[in-house]
């Protein structure tokens, strides 16, 4: 009888060594020699309602139900918010 997997457990501990495969790390978009200027700047540039979704997600670690309760908003429009601001800034970054 096969094992339940557990809360907590990690999933590659179950499979036999033969059904293991290597996890690689998610190559992220932007290299980390990205300078937090370089970061600030284009924070700077985005709207103030924007730049305080993030704050608040990223600084204050706020989840968006509280972050809606701040801005008293829905979550979905949190979640729209915090996605805009990450597109316009990801923008911001990739121009020259």
């Amino acid at each position: 009888m096969a094992r339940r997997h557990r809360l907590g457990e990690p999933q590659q501990d179950r499979l036999r060594p033969a059904q293991r495969v290597a996890i690689t790390p998610r190559i992220p978009r932007y290299n980390l020699a990205t300078s937090g200027q370089e970061l600030l700047t284009a924070m700077i540039q985005l709207p103030d309602r924007l730049k305080l979704v993030l704050q608040l997600f990223f600084v204050e670690e706020l989840n968006l139900t509280e972050i809606a309760a701040v801005l008293e908003v829905s979550v979905p429009r949190v979640h729209q918010l915090r996605a805009k601001a990450l597109k316009d800034l990801r923008a911001l970054l990739d121009q020259p």
